[in-house]
């Protein structure tokens, strides 16, 4: 797994994190450098359909329990940092817990792109 997360990363512009995934004794210390090499980024998320792995999974209590551990842990992870650029999450989000208390307030619509595309703010 630190193999492919590695090279997403190098995929998505950060080389140095071929430097050290194969040289993380764990899993926890693997995730500790990709978080400070992410600090020294300026961040864009766009993340389509959040919280499918958890509908897909609802027969599946087990699983679906440890998924929605990951997307808990990934959303503390992701509330606090302070260089995201740009955010987009798109999905159900009926799933408390996975991305609660969002820190980021909500865009307010220009009237008129609003306008041009039919919307009623």
């Amino acid at each position: 797994m630190q193999t492919e997360l590695a090279s997403a990363y190098r995929s998505a512009g950060f080389p140095e994190a071929d430097d050290f995934a194969r040289n993380e004794p764990d899993f926890q210390s693997f995730i500790a450098r990709l978080a400070d090499i992410s600090e020294q980024h300026t961040l864009v998320f766009l993340i389509d359909e959040w919280d499918k792995p958890l509908t897909d999974h609802l027969d599946n209590e087990v699983l679906f329990n440890a998924i929605h551990s990951v997307l808990s842990v990934f959303s503390n992870w992701l509330r606090p940092l302070r260089n995201v650029r740009f955010l987009l999450l798109t999905g159900v989000m009926r799933y408390q817990g996975t991305l609660s208390r969002p820190r980021h307030r909500r865009p307010q619509p220009e009237p008129n792109l609003c306008a041009a595309l039919g919307l009623h703010p």
